[in-house]
């Protein structure tokens, strides 16, 4: 009786020791939510399909590797982050599912090569700290974080992105809507502040690929409400590309785009470092009136610097030398919501082509339009769905609809793409090359879906 009563207490010690010393792993509470721990997990997948209309008056298919046709992913994230509560410090990792073009992960299967076109990236990993001091509110990021032109999002903070991405981010703003470097944010009532430097070259591209400086990023925003139903925003965004930083020789010829090589080797040309800046400015008013009407409309002006170009294997020539490029694009749009059914128009039209805005030389008429209108089902707060199309319509430089010339014939040209002046030569000099005349009108129909948990 007393060795049992004796292993008893030795078993009640042991338990009670263990009891003490064991560190204490919590993982969930019934009466508390995963955030009350400061860990947030969650995701976003959009599938998505689109279809390109063509007739017999289309010239190429679309053959470009992008997500624009057929069924596709082209907005999936892995959102993670952590904050700390008492220290005011978060920190976010975003993990992106991107199909890629030029980059894939090549596997070997069946006794053959199979690329894998999608890949993960990161779109997002930062660390954040606030400060609230009276009645401002301070952030400090640094890492890879969103640019202040995409703050808005078509005034719906993401709310539409799966469809397609913001205007400013689809006219070329900045070359990516997000990058790496460190920002500081101010909030203090209807204003909102965001400043910041960045790489430059995006969250894709390695620092450095097309110049060693970086940019200074900006944007100021007022946003009153009314009623408690009508929200509006002015926003008023900045970019001075490669504004410091840039290296004294990284303008010669090969060595970055500032100076396309010409794979000559008896010239060796360099242009002035004034080339490698720019400037993009931009203005921004929204309006969102309950559920019923979402309304913004924008201007962006950017200007390219350029310069003189002189080979230094042949000083004595004369330098060439470039006018700075400037132009300006415009774009709007307008939603109109009834229940949980919404119709939304979106108009954007600016210097360049496919959709992309480019400051072009004085003369040179080649602009786009392009208009975009669905119908969104708001199925629930987290499931979305999208039923619309688009019409791209390119002009080239004399301001003419541009059109795609395809060689049709058996010697030189057939199946390949050729350009307006063959195509008309054919007529002038009298000789058939059969170089037929295509629209390009790019027209799509499409489905998008987002689906975040």
């Amino acid at each position: 009786m007393e060795n049992k009563s004796s292993k008893l207490f030795y078993l009640f010690i042991l338990l009670a020791a263990n009891s003490i010393l064991a560190e204490k792993v919590v993982t969930t509470k019934d009466d508390l939510p995963d955030a009350y721990f400061g860990l947030k997990v969650g995701a976003v997948v959009s599938p998505s399909f689109g279809y390109r209309l063509r007739n017999s008056s289309s010239g190429t298919s679309n053959t470009k590797k992008d997500d624009k046709t057929g069924f596709a992913m082209p907005w999936t994230l892995l959102m993670i982050s952590k904050e700390w509560e008492e220290k005011k410090v978060t920190v976010e990792f975003w993990g992106e599912i991107l199909r890629s073009s030029q980059v894939t992960s090549d596997t070997t299967a069946d006794n053959s090569t199979k690329a894998n076109a999608y890949i993960l990236g990161i779109r997002r990993a930062s660390i954040r700290k606030n400060v609230d001091v009276g009645i401002f509110n301070l952030s400090f990021i640094f890492g890879i974080h969103e640019l202040p032109h995409v703050y808005t999002q078509w005034n719906g903070y993401w709310k539409w992105r799966y469809v397609d991405k913001a205007p400013m981010e689809t006219l070329g703003f900045s070359p990516q809507p997000a990058d790496l470097g460190g920002s500081f944010l101010m909030k203090v009532k209807d204003f909102n502040l965001h400043v910041g430097l960045v790489n430059g070259e995006g969250y894709r591209d390695m620092q450095n690929t097309n110049s060693s400086g970086y940019d200074a990023v900006s944007r100021i925003s007022y946003e009153p409400e009314f009623f408690k139903k009508l929200k509006t925003g002015f926003h008023a965004l900045g970019r001075a590309g490669n504004v410091t930083g840039v290296a004294g020789d990284e303008c010669q010829e090969g060595k970055t785009s500032c100076v396309a090589s010409d794979n000559n080797i008896k010239t060796r040309k360099e242009r002035d470092l004034r080339a490698q800046h720019s400037e993009s400015l931009g203005g921004e008013f929204t309006l969102l009136f309950d559920k019923y009407v979402n309304y913004g409309v924008g201007v962006l002006w950017k200007k390219q610097y350029r310069g003189k170009t002189f080979d230094r294997l042949n000083l004595y020539a004369n330098p060439v030398y470039e006018s700075d490029l400037k132009d300006r694009a415009f774009y709007s749009w307008i939603g109109f919501g009834l229940s949980d059914f919404q119709i939304v128009f979106r108009g954007e039209t600016g210097r360049g082509a496919n959709g992309v805005f480019t400051p072009t030389t004085r003369g040179d008429k080649s602009r786009f339009t392009k208009r975009t209108v669905f119908v969104e089902y708001v199925y629930s707060d987290t499931v979305r769905f999208a039923f619309g199309g688009s019409d791209l319509v390119n002009f080239d430089k004399e301001g003419v609809i541009s059109r795609d010339y395809i060689g049709r014939d058996n010697i030189t040209t057939f199946g390949d793409t050729s350009n307006k002046t063959a195509f008309d030569n054919q007529y002038y000099n009298g000789v058939n090359q059969g170089i037929l005349s295509y629209s390009n009108r790019d027209r799509q129909v499409f489905i998008r879906s987002t689906i975040d948990f």
